[in-house]
């Protein structure tokens, strides 16, 4: 997003330790402005207030929309960003509004676009300006004590000696100077890259590092309006090679240009910066990391550095997109058809959608790329809005590994409880070659559910309705629960029955790597899931060890399926997944699809003998059979005809209302009431469906309902959607959640 150079100026008011704004004496003061502001917090939206009083040299300062101000808020001093300079007010709240505490320098004004990027975002996923914006800036920077640090009135105090200063001035100073300047002023590394790998792109990489060059404007000796470029390439076709050079391209014309570079999940960060920087030629200074699994500080400092212009490329994932970078000229969307791009709490928001919007509002190159598109995304090429590139081969030379269905009506299963014959032999003779073997089971845990085979009770979590996951953590067994986090100890016998033999029921990939054990002593065998490898130091840990080709077995679930190379992996084999073909949600076949080509796509990228084993009773599935033709996109485009047929997104509309509650019966109330009421407005060319509820219905002690809303267009849908944030308004119903372009519909 463009910068708005509006920054570098000391603080002008300062804050008494109650937070009281401190008053200049002169008697010549005038009247303040009123402003409307949109308060950096969860659930906030805008309010008026007086703005700050003059400063001891007698000049009123000037606010524009965008100017950070600190201000009181009940009994709280936060943030706040201003959204109407020059509010005109009527007269009756004159001795409710409060007055503002003083002006915030330490962050950049937001430019008129950027403030506008934010105020979609909340309009559009019908949330609050407060709440998007409380996702925007580090929590640490907004903490009342920053706020008072940098503007009470100890900070010239503070700032007099290192041993006073208070930590957000700290990282200021070593940012570049005791008062941020423009982004101009900071130091940046405006160098042009060169690239110190020693990869040289194939001829059909070269093609499309043209053809998205030219799509991108970047071909040309100017900057022309981009149009969106999608690269699809086949797993191990060089994606990231492509990117890297398109990087190039721009910075060679625009120096001082930005990117922001998305990835889906925190695991692929580590190792992906390395290589960013090896083939850019960066130092690490000019590369900022920004997620979730930092901590409060740790976020601070790399998003400072980030809006300031210090660094030139971000990385990070989906929370990464709200950074208002001052000289932002590229998105890149790496495996854009992931599901952990739509956020699931506070704000839900599609990263990978909202980066197309930011791309359209202010003309900055989007590039997208997956093995597998979304089919959203797909849609899109279709309508001719995004220019399609594609990698059909792997960029080391090798074939796509030869995928076989393994037949379970036909073939039995032996070695382990769960291989068959011929998928043993093969295992065998991989690990002969001194070669590494994938075996893919998406179920963490022991087993899915504890149960009595007499009387078929389950140990369900007390909290929520679903059946506990037995766990076997460090010799002991837990039961655990994937929902609410619960863990106890497994019942001794059967409470409905008395049985004293309890079973576990169904795969886990710790029951299937103490049965790989048995079957294949003295092999090394690692495990990859969120529990062995909880954090992103851990699994980068992990990934450095299976790097190194090696006669070895690894389990893992989808946590490995994608982005990573593993040279020495020839074959992989997938178990257990017909159960994942009778999941109810529509957008289930293309997320098995993708994952299951995904998963394949990490065997034979460095040899010609790769071979893919999917065990299962229904080999002729049409998904099976998409898998085992020459180009995905065709079963995509099947999917994609069905989804037009039934009006379902891309080719359709769906919001979904939900509510939570202790008593069922006052969810399920709240919810049938508010569905009656949008009923008496007669909503046309939207239906909608009544209440019912959500998987799993009870989770951490709440009961959890949803309404459906599908409409074959968006005005509709947002006619029914304020009315019926208007009827929970007026029903004082605080508690209602909406989920526009949900991924499921429970």
């Amino acid at each position: 997003m463009p910068g708005s150079g509006r920054s570098g100026v000391q603080l002008q008011e300062q804050l008494t330790p109650q937070g009281v704004a401190c008053m200049s004496q002169s008697s010549t003061r005038s009247e303040p402005k009123v402003v409307s502001v949109a308060v950096v917090a969860p659930g906030l939206g805008e309010f008026d207030y007086d703005g700050p009083l003059e400063t001891p040299s007698g000049k009123s300062p000037e606010l524009q929309r965008g100017d950070w101000l600190v201000v009181p808020f009940a009994s709280r001093v936060l943030l706040a960003v201003v959204t109407n300079p020059d509010k005109q007010p009527d007269g009756s709240d004159r001795f409710k509004r409060r007055q503002a505490l003083g002006r915030f320098f330490v962050i950049p004004a937001l430019t008129p676009a950027q403030l506008d990027f934010y105020a979609f975002i909340a309009s559009y996923y019908r949330s609050s300006l407060g709440s998007v914006l409380s996702m925007a800036i580090p929590a640490w920077i907004r903490s009342v004590k920053n706020l008072q640090a940098v503007c009470g009135p100890d900070a010239s105090k503070a700032a007099a000696t290192s041993k006073g200063k208070a930590p957000l001035q700290k990282l200021i100073e070593k940012l570049g100077s005791n008062s941020i300047g423009p982004p101009e002023s900071m130091p940046s590394n405006d160098s042009t890259p060169g690239s110190t790998s020693a990869l040289v792109p194939t001829t059909e990489q070269a093609q499309a590092i043209e053809q998205a060059a030219h799509s991108l404007g970047l071909a040309q000796a100017r900057l022309e309006r981009p149009t969106p470029v999608y690269l699809q390439g086949v797993t191990g076709s060089g994606k990231t090679l492509v990117y890297v050079e398109l990087i190039k391209r721009l910075w060679q014309m625009a120096p001082k240009a930005q990117v922001l570079y998305l990835v889906p999940e925190i695991a692929l960060t580590p190792v992906l910066k390395s290589r960013l920087l090896d083939a850019l030629g960066l130092g690490p200074d000019a590369l900022s990391i920004l997620h979730s699994g930092m901590t409060d500080r740790q976020r601070a400092v790399a998003w400072m550095q980030a809006v300031h212009g210090v660094t030139k490329l971000v990385l990070g994932t989906r929370l990464s997109l709200m950074t208002p970078l001052p000289r932002l000229a590229m998105i890149v969307v790496d495996e854009e058809h992931d599901s952990s791009y739509k956020s699931q709490e506070s704000v839900r928001y599609s990263a990978r959608d909202l980066a197309a919007y930011c791309a359209s509002q202010q003309s900055v190159r989007l590039v997208l790329g997956s093995a597998t598109p979304s089919l959203e995304s797909l849609a899109q090429v279709e309508k001719g809005r995004y220019s399609l590139v594609r990698l059909l081969k792997q960029a080391t030379g090798a074939p796509k590994a030869d995928l076989t269905m393994v037949d379970l009506n036909k073939e039995r299963v032996a070695c382990a409880g769960v291989l068959t014959d011929s998928v043993r032999q093969a295992v065998e003779q991989t690990l002969g070659r001194g070669r590494q073997v994938l075996f893919f089971l998406n179920r963490r845990g022991y087993a899915p559910l504890l149960g009595c085979p007499s009387c078929g009770w389950t140990q369900g979590c007390e909290h929520c309705s679903v059946s506990m996951v037995l766990h076997k953590k460090a010799g002991q067994w837990q039961m655990v629960c994937h929902h609410c986090g619960l863990s106890k100890r497994p019942q001794p016998r059967c409470p409905s029955c008395g049985a004293a033999e309890l079973t576990g029921q169904g795969l886990g990939i710790q029951w299937l790597e103490d049965r790989l054990r048995e079957a294949f002593p003295g092999v090394a065998l690692t495990r990859v899931d969120s529990d062995s490898a909880g954090s992103a130091e851990k699994m980068t840990q992990m990934l450095k060890h299976l790097q190194q080709p090696k006669p070895e077995m690894i389990l893992a679930t989808q946590i490995l399926a994608k982005g990573h190379d593993l040279p020495g992996l020839s074959t992989v084999v997938v178990l257990d997944v017909d159960s994942q073909l009778l999941s109810p949600e529509f957008r289930a076949p293309e997320w098995l699809f993708s994952t299951l080509l995904q998963v394949s796509g990490r065997a034979g990228r460095h040899e010609d003998q790769a071979r893919v084993f999917l065990q299962t009773r229904y080999p002729t599935h049409p998904l099976f059979q998409g898998l085992q033709g020459d180009d995905p996109a065709a079963y995509l485009g099947t999917l994609l005809e069905e989804r037009r047929q039934a009006s379902l997104p891309p080719y359709g509309h769906i919001a979904v209302l939900r509510m939570t509650a202790r008593s069922e019966a006052i969810v399920q109330g709240h919810l049938n009431t508010l569905w009656a009421e949008i009923l008496k407005g007669k909503p046309t060319d939207c239906q909608v469906h009544r209440p019912s509820p959500s998987y799993p219905e009870k989770r951490a002690n709440q009961y959890r309902w949803h309404m459906v809303l599908e409409s074959p267009r968006r005005g509709p849908l947002n006619a029914v959607l304020a009315l019926a944030l208007a009827i929970a308004q007026a029903q004082g119903l605080r508690d209602l959640i909406v989920d526009v372009d949900p991924l499921g519909l429970s």
